[in-house]
């Protein structure tokens, strides 16, 4: 399981809080009406390339991989005072990964850390303490991402892995057109089964 290599994944979200805020324009905090937790179905797509150190009894391995995920994660909410909506469009992940292998190669374990960037869309729009809020926000975030695997090979050319990877996108203060603001903190793990192909 060396050189480069392209594959794709099934896979399930499960969502971190994100504790929704409702600041009037103020700055005072008038409501805290839910909880989304974003999560769902997804698939991706990846190219990466990996190679490794052989070593006594174990063979030390490390490598890059550009991923693609897409799908439905996303969690909504609605009370008598408020609706909240998180949609994670699309993202893309650069992930470093480093871990052990047995010496036939046919088994590797390993560690991830990466960047991504999301597409994502987030609405709160709600009434508490006489403030309205109505925000809206469709932008890229920044994140980060750990993570752990395991890869079997199936044959020469053809591996399985396992993976989950927890992913946290920068935090943002989002205002509608009167002030009133809410905080963004959006993160989920994903739990990855998929197949690579070495070329």
């Amino acid at each position: 399981m060396e050189g480069f290599y392209a594959g794709g994944d099934l896979a399930y979200a499960f969502g971190s809080r994100d504790d929704v805020g409702h600041r009037a324009s103020s700055g005072q905090l008038v409501a805290t009406p839910g909880t989304l937790v974003p999560g769902g179905p997804n698939w991706g797509l990846k190219i990466g390339w990996r190679d490794k150190i052989q070593s006594t009894g174990l063979a030390f391995v490390y490598g890059v991989e550009l991923g693609y995920i897409a799908g439905g994660i996303g969690d909504s909410f609605s009370t008598a005072t408020h609706q909240a909506e998180i949609d994670v469009k699309r993202h893309l992940a650069l992930r470093l990964k480093g871990g052990v292998a047995s010496i036939p190669g046919d088994m590797q374990f390993y560690g991830i850390l990466g960047y991504a960037r999301a597409d994502l869309d987030y609405s709160v729009a709600g009434t508490a303490g006489g403030d309205t809020i109505s925000v809206s926000d469709q932008s890229d975030y920044d994140g980060v991402l750990l993570g752990l695997g395991v890869e079997r090979a199936l044959r020469e050319n053809l591996s399985m892995m396992l993976e989950y990877e927890y992913t946290r996108f920068s935090s943002k203060t989002a205002y509608d057109a009167g002030g009133s603001s809410t905080v963004i903190t959006p993160g989920f793990g994903n739990l990855r089964l998929g197949l690579n192909f070495a070329f």
